[in-house]
């Protein structure tokens, strides 16, 4: 394992999985955010439910840098009811 603060240019493929409120606009909020920082969705997984809503999303390679900056916008949003959950796909397959 590594520090992620020593490698910020590093690029992997992410899971990342948001528990949101369930209303319209908020799989585009949180791809627009994603696309600033130049992220790219490889897949997309919304099970309908109950609210907390678990959006699964799984990227294309992207800078852990550029990764963390969209996390962060995205924690703010208010329709994010939890802290966001990334896992580094180190291998490159889901």
């Amino acid at each position: 394992a590594h520090d992620p603060d020593l490698y910020p240019d590093h690029e992997y493929r992410y899971y990342l999985r948001f528990q949101t409120e369930a209303r319209p606009g908020v799989l585009a909020d949180l791809s627009r955010l994603l696309a600033e920082q130049n992220i790219s969705i490889a897949s997309v997984t919304q099970p309908e439910g109950v609210e907390p809503v678990n959006v699964v999303i799984v990227t294309h390679m992207a800078r852990e840098s550029q990764l963390r900056a969209a996390l962060e916008a995205i924690q703010a949003l208010p329709v994010v009811l939890a802290p966001p959950t990334s896992i580094r796909l180190e291998d490159g397959t889901p």
